[in-house]
């Protein structure tokens, strides 16, 4: 079995080397995942957020799945019987509201200090493609920062 990763994480990367797994990257240019996203949530506006990022990190982990599946096979192409492809996304949702990956270092930041003392939900979603299967597996975990907007105030304030 070939085993190929379709992201370019570090972090996923690293994950699949500590699980002890031999694989591949390959990531695909003809994903849009703003579109993707701005469509899915568009047909979907009436359910909750929570409920939303569960269903996009499905959709978007497939789609990246499926692109690189595709273009490493062709439809009658036997030599792809044996490879299995891992899409996945990662979703936060705080205070009712999906939050956007950042898109700079400053970005990162102001939403790191946004979740500080607030409560909020990580969605991942894998994918497993195949030629032949398709296997979606979707967790999240429930999150809280430390306020430490409060505890640098205190420390300051010590000095």
């Amino acid at each position: 079995m070939r085993l190929i990763l379709a992201s370019n994480s570090p972090r996923r990367k690293d994950l699949m080397k500590q699980a002890g797994l031999v694989f591949s990257v390959k990531t695909s240019k003809n994903i849009n995942e703003k579109l993707i996203e701005d469509e899915l949530l568009k047909n979907i506006s009436e359910k909750k957020p929570y409920e939303q990022a569960h269903d996009l990190t499905r959709k978007l982990s497939f789609e990246k799945a499926n692109a690189a599946l595709t273009e490493i096979c062709c439809d009658n192409d036997s030599s792809c019987e044996d490879i299995v492809v891992i899409g996945s996304d990662t979703v936060v949702v705080c205070e009712e509201k999906i939050l956007g990956k950042p898109i700079n270092k400053q970005d990162a930041y102001d939403t790191l200090v946004y979740l500080c003392g607030k409560k909020h939900r990580v969605y991942t979603s894998f994918c497993l493609l195949s030629k032949y299967k398709e296997r979606i597996i979707t967790s999240y975990t429930e999150v809280e920062f430390t306020n430490m907007m409060t505890k640098r105030t205190k420390l300051s304030k010590s000095m």
